[in-house]
């Protein structure tokens, strides 16, 4: 394949002739769009982000509209005062993780509002001529992330009392979101 041209093999077996990046955003370089030259989404996109709990932090907070923004960062201030009280000062690495477990608290959120809008808490699953509920799939998946966010909140050594059960720290946590989303 040379740059001049697309290059692709056609079907009569020979390269196509067409300019390279003919019909694309990348006009002069590579296939033209007969061959494939638009085809796939640019590796960081997140338009089919449906609860978020796959996505890359920085791309999630990146194309996040400026309200969710801002909220984001007044959990991390606030996790950040936190931190400050509990030590006396907070560090790079502090202010980092301060925002990961604020973008992560976000993403967590929606996917339990994505939950219990879309797929529902529980699921009818057949089970020998009757139907059984169980517990929706995502639901593990949401729990499991929600206990990376219990790690990232003991490493910053925030919840009151890190041996505590994970249900009363939730419960302490989330409460003290809301307070300090309130405020």
């Amino acid at each position: 394949m040379t740059d001049d041209i697309c290059g692709a093999t056609n079907r009569h077996g020979e390269p196509c002739q067409q300019p390279a990046g003919w019909g694309t955003d990348h006009v002069g370089k590579g296939r033209c769009k007969l061959h494939g030259g638009n085809a796939g989404a640019p590796a960081d996109n997140q338009n089919a982000s449906k609860h978020g709990l796959n996505a890359d932090l920085h791309h999630y907070y990146r194309d996040l509209p400026p309200e969710q923004k801002e909220f984001i960062e007044k959990i991390a201030a606030t996790i950040e005062d936190r931190v400050r009280e509990n030590t006396g000062t907070v560090d790079y690495m502090d202010r980092v993780l301060s925002k990961q477990v604020a973008i992560q608290l976000h993403i967590s959120s929606k996917a339990s509002a994505y939950i219990e809008k879309e797929s529902g808490l529980v699921q009818d699953v057949p089970a020998r001529g009757s139907t059984r509920k169980e517990a929706a799939p995502l639901l593990e998946e949401v729990r499991r992330y929600d206990d990376s966010i219990f790690r990232n909140l003991k490493k910053l050594g925030v919840l009151d009392d890190p041996d505590s059960q994970k249900a009363d720290a939730l419960e302490s946590w989330r409460d003290f979101i809301e307070k300090s989303y309130d405020s």
